[in-house]
């Protein structure tokens, strides 16, 4: 792995997928960080600089799709990669990303490796 550490930022409202997700990251030697608060992402996005997004979509307060275009409009990230982690299926995940304009998505899954796969996609 390169010197310094890739940075995931991770939005998520469930504590659950965040401790999931982030155990998973780190010990793949991911530096991580985790949101449970979609509004707390503009800070973590400014403060942390993370060079990818995971971005759940379905989030009380404000939806993934619209946080993304919120957070894309303001500007803040810088050269991140934005990419939907969600449950939904593969079809409506694909559609979704396209239309909102990230950069892709990740499924939800139960295997660490695929996840894992799939994170290095984006990251290298």
């Amino acid at each position: 792995m390169e010197s310094a550490k890739k940075k995931v930022l991770v939005v998520d409202d469930s504590e659950i997928v965040l401790d999931v997700v982030q155990s998973i990251l780190e010990d793949a030697g991911y530096e991580v960080v985790c949101s449970a608060n979609p509004f707390g992402s503009f800070l973590a996005l400014t403060r942390e600089q993370p060079d990818l997004v995971l971005l759940d979509l379905s989030m009380p307060g404000i939806e993934g799709d619209v946080l993304l275009q919120v957070i894309k409009e303001s500007g803040l990230t810088h050269s991140a990669k934005i990419v939907i982690h969600s449950s939904r299926d593969e079809a409506a995940l694909a559609r979704i990303a396209a239309e909102i304009g990230a950069d892709g998505y990740i499924q939800k899954s139960s295997d660490p490796d695929e996840f894992l796969a799939a994170i290095a996609r984006w990251l290298h």
